[in-house]
């Protein structure tokens, strides 16, 4: 939707894009491949401290700002009901699910019902880029276990947790962090050679011939 648009790219200006000017020029693949994308994502059940070591420093830790990302979108139901009625097998809901939100999702996404049904991932403000998704995991609220796990789990005390406490009260601090990490994650393995890539005259589109 428009109204996205423009909240993602208020949210890169705020953000002082104007460090990124010398990225001008990037090359960009002339194709894409549908398996491509999914590797090597972590599936949505997978905590951070579970991602082997070599992945985590070269792919997540960089990234961990774009995690916001989820500020706006939906997913199924079927990424939540594991937590809702049988987590990690005790038959049991997530304890570190806030009891409200809980009750709220049940009704979204009943236990043996449509598994693609579509919920927000951010209950409180799912239309708008904004530093909510950070406050919801402050209350338990996180959609994903993966989501919540970088509040909640017990390993994150050291490593995560700051950052979505700092992020929780700084949107500022959000933005910037996010313009950084998009940078980050666009000169990984990039193209080099001018005969595998193109300059693109609009970013989300290859050239017309």
């Amino acid at each position: 939707p428009r109204h996205r648009r423009r909240d993602l790219g208020r949210a890169v200006r705020r953000a002082r894009v104007e460090r990124v000017a010398g990225e001008a020029g990037q090359l960009h693949v002339q194709q894409s491949r549908r398996r491509e994308p999914t590797r090597p994502l972590r599936r949505p059940r997978c905590a951070e401290s579970k991602v082997p070591e070599r992945h985590a420093r070269r792919y997540y830790r960089p990234r961990r700002p774009l995690r916001g990302g989820h500020t706006f979108g939906r997913v199924q139901c079927q990424f939540v009901t594991g937590r809702l009625y049988n987590f990690s097998g005790t038959n049991q809901p997530d304890p570190t699910l806030d009891a409200t939100y809980r009750a709220f999702l049940s009704q979204r996404c009943p236990r043996n019902g449509d598994g693609t049904s579509l919920n927000d991932l951010d209950p409180t403000t799912p239309d708008n880029f904004d530093k909510n998704y950070f406050t919801n995991l402050e209350v338990n609220r996180g959609f994903l276990q993966s989501d919540q796990e970088l509040k909640s789990d017990p390993g994150a005390a050291g490593t995560t947790a700051p950052i979505v406490d700092r992020f929780a009260g700084s949107q500022e601090a959000f933005f910037s962090s996010f313009v950084t990490s998009m940078i980050k994650m666009g000169n990984i393995r990039p193209v080099t050679d001018p005969s595998q890539g193109e300059v693109r005259n609009r970013c989300a589109f290859v050239n017309s011939n």
